[in-house]
């Protein structure tokens, strides 16, 4: 018998690819994190920047590693807590998608696409991938039987 409800599968298997995601991306924030607090001059090297005193050390330390950490542990916890799941992850879903317009934007200005484009590109996924689990249908709903957007996120 043919499932009376084909739209659930496609809308379910997003969901599935979004968690996965989402995921990966909160190990690499979490990696980068680390990376800035532990060894801020190989993060500097990375991202073609110059930490010249103690002051610019401070500043990859703070903004990267607090940054990247505070992004990584909050998608991490919003992929484990329901009741906090659409919250969580649509502070999320906003940060990265201003990430990748501002990005965009500087590409606009400064011509450089080598990096910024796949960077734009990875963090309009990542507020993608937040927001398709924002507004994923309860799988009860599917059936009819109600329910609220995103209850069944995680």
């Amino acid at each position: 018998m043919a499932d009376p409800y084909p739209e659930r599968h496609l809308a379910s298997s997003g969901v599935v690819v979004a968690r996965v995601y989402l995921y990966l991306i909160s190990a690499t924030f979490l990696a980068v994190g680390m990376t800035a607090l532990l060894s801020p001059q190989h993060l500097a090297a990375f991202f073609d920047l110059q930490a010249q005193t103690e002051r610019g050390v401070a500043e990859l330390r703070s903004l990267y590693g607090g940054l990247f950490l505070s992004l990584g542990a909050l998608t991490l916890y919003a992929l484990r807590k329901p009741k906090v799941a659409q919250d969580l992850l649509g502070v999320v879903g906003v940060l990265m998608g201003s990430v990748a317009a501002a990005r965009i934007a500087s590409m606009a200005v400064d011509r450089e696409i080598t990096f910024t484009l796949p960077a734009a590109g990875a963090e309009a996924l990542v507020s993608l991938a937040c927001w398709t689990l924002v507004r994923a249908p309860n799988q009860a709903s599917a059936g009819g039987s109600g329910g609220s957007p995103g209850a069944n996120i995680v």
